[in-house]
């Protein structure tokens, strides 16, 4: 079997093992990269609530979280 048969055929048995899977919400480089670190090493819901307030108190642009001060910054990873 090619191999590109063989990862078709390993990809199909997953889907029907675990169904197909969700489309990423996030899919901005720099939002992936701030979601794994705004909350390093936490469970997911602690992980995006974490992320979520970070979005909405000061963006998640890079202008934005250069003028957000150290206090605002640690309050959001303290979520985590």
């Amino acid at each position: 079997m090619a191999e590109s048969s063989l990862f078709t055929a390993t990809v199909r048995k997953l889907e029907r093992f675990y169904g197909r899977p969700k489309l990423p919400t996030i899919t901005d480089p720099l939002e992936l990269i701030l979601l794994e670190n705004v909350a390093y090493l936490a469970d997911d819901e602690k992980r995006g609530a974490a992320f979520a307030a970070l979005k909405k108190k000061i963006g998640t642009r890079p202008e934005q979280i250069l003028k957000a001060s150290q206090k605002q910054l640690e309050e959001i990873t303290r979520l985590g």
